[in-house]
């Protein structure tokens, strides 16, 4: 149970915050995927509903279907956003991140899954199954956002072209500059991102240990996921702390 000294909501809630937080929650009738935030997103098209954030909120986006009952939060019930978007890049990006960190729950690179199931004889049992099932719709959320920030940061770089050749060109016309100094263009107002840093296990884990809370196996994930994580930052030539 989570109590109200657990989490610091005056903080989260302050009139200029300056960490930005972004909470996803699943309207259970609808499928509506709807982002709150203590903050509203820096520019127009976000999705971002600047709202005081609750410990409902905190809730509703950890109301994992069939494990845990749907949070209401204003006569509206929630599943966890993961049910339709396990990581949601859109709305770190429409909140101005320029430095992303993924972490999922489940192995994601190909190479790991087939290795993994090859070994083990293929899936076995109904619930190994269902568990399988799970994790691939969660993966496939993951891979169509990662598909959408590729594209994204193509259309930036294309933008920042187009504009690079329009000043270009238009210089030239005017007979301002020579060819060989052409002016350093400002047309986009798009920014290029950095690709995310993605954390991951190597071995799948069961949904057992996820949402089994026994101080035995919290410690065991949390090591895990240190390590994971010490990994994927070296992998990214980040400077992980020890080495």
């Amino acid at each position: 149970m989570i109590e109200e000294g657990w989490i610091d909501l005056d903080r989260i809630n302050v009139q200029f915050p300056t960490q930005h937080l972004r909470v996803t929650a699943v309207e259970m009738e609808t499928g509506r995927l709807r982002v709150f935030g203590n903050s509203a997103d820096p520019t127009s098209g976000g999705r971002c509903e600047h709202v005081p954030i609750t410990l409902d909120h905190i809730l509703a986006s950890c109301s994992i279907p069939i494990v845990y009952p749907p949070t209401k939060i204003d006569d509206t019930a929630y599943w966890d956003g993961g049910t339709v978007s396990n990581s949601p890049l859109g709305p770190a990006i429409d909140a101005g991140a320029e430095d992303i960190v993924v972490v999922l729950m489940t192995p994601w690179e190909d190479e790991h899954n087939r290795s993994r199931y090859a070994s083990a004889g293929g899936v076995q049992g109904l619930i190994a199954a269902a568990q399988t099932a799970f994790e691939w719709a969660l993966l496939a959320s993951f891979q169509a956002d990662l598909k959408l920030f590729r594209r994204t940061n193509t259309v930036v770089r294309l933008e920042a072209e187009v504009a690079r050749l329009q000043a270009e060109n238009a210089a030239l016309k005017a007979g301002l500059v020579s060819p060989a100094a052409p002016p350093d263009p400002t047309g986009s107002t798009h920014r290029e991102i950095a690709w995310p840093v993605i954390i991951a296990p190597q071995e799948p884990i069961p949904v057992a240990d996820i949402i089994r809370y026994e101080l035995g196996t919290h410690e065991k994930l949390y090591q895990m996921g240190y390590e994971d994580a010490r990994a994927a930052w070296k992998r990214a030539g980040r400077k992980v702390e020890g080495d």
